[in-house]
């Protein structure tokens, strides 16, 4: 066979070859995409709320192609802390837990789904995100303690401190994907003095509960709107000093496990696929 026509036939078969891998090679990046993990856990969050059989079914077939591409993905590329990572990682965890329960709990599964958007959200949205919008619903939390306190009627004060807390715990891997460990430390903080109150028996001690909640209540817009430097200035002089010191070891302690999970989660994946 002449040589030229030999040559002919090779770059022909290389053109088809490449123009063949290019769309696999484009679909495996995009399938490693922030704004397409968002897109992945929308759909999740509304096939979980139609809460049927099929749209259960049509979540962890979505489900398992984020975790996949989470999985894969470079992390190193995006702004996202070590903090970040791990929230987004147990957003993951926990969704595919209640979406493998042999009978799904619905109102597990919603929140599961919802702090699972917030946070990915957070990711292709860091400008703009999602979790913002519950700016509105902190604000009218505070207001339902504040009339409780102020009729002093503690199981109104426990139900709307309780409604306060589920809330902001909503928000709070969106929260750790957004901002710096040290302003979500704070957050964590109130929380935590929250629980320890709720706890405690007997009459309220208003003085007590009203000052961090009016500390919490200036928090909110250097939170949302910045600059979170005016959210680590806010004082909680009212916390006995082994709650901040437990937290933040339990910090350091859950960054570090973290990460580490993350690596064991992403290996995983790879071994799986590898027997397939």
């Amino acid at each position: 066979m002449n040589k030229s026509l030999i040559k002919c036939w090779l770059m022909i078969l290389c053109i088809l070859v490449g123009w063949g891998w290019e769309p696999v090679i484009a679909l495996a990046l995009d399938n490693q995409s922030p704004s397409l993990w968002t897109k992945q856990s929308l759909h999740i969050r509304d096939w979980v709320q139609e809460g049927t059989p099929s749209s259960y079914l049509k979540a962890r077939s979505q489900m398992k192609e984020l975790a996949i591409g989470f999985s894969q993905a470079d992390l190193s590329t995006l702004d996202v802390s070590v903090q970040g990572i791990r929230a987004l990682s147990n957003c993951l965890v926990t969704m595919e837990e209640e979406l493998n329960r042999v009978m799904p709990q619905q109102g597990d599964a919603n929140r599961a789904a919802i702090q699972l958007t917030l946070a990915f959200d957070a990711v292709s949205h860091s400008n703009q995100p999602m979790w913002v919008q519950y700016e509105a619903v902190f604000k009218k939390d505070i207001a339902k303690v504040k009339g409780a306190l102020k009729n002093n009627k503690r199981e109104a004060v426990a139900a709307s401190l309780k409604e306060l807390i589920a809330h902001v715990e909503l928000v709070m891997p969106a929260l750790e994907v957004s901002r710096q460990p040290g302003t979500v430390q704070k957050v964590k903080s109130v929380l935590q003095f929250f629980r320890s109150e709720m706890k405690k028996k007997g009459a309220w001690n208003t003085h007590r509960l009203s000052e961090p909640l009016k500390q919490w209540e200036n928090m909110l817009t250097p939170l949302i709107h910045g600059p979170e430097e005016e959210v680590v200035a806010v004082g909680l002089t009212n916390f006995p000093p082994v709650i901040p010191a437990a937290i933040l070891m339990g910090t350091v302690i859950a960054l570090v496990l973290g990460y580490v999970g993350w690596r064991n989660y992403r290996g995983s994946y790879q071994r799986v696929r590898g027997r397939i």
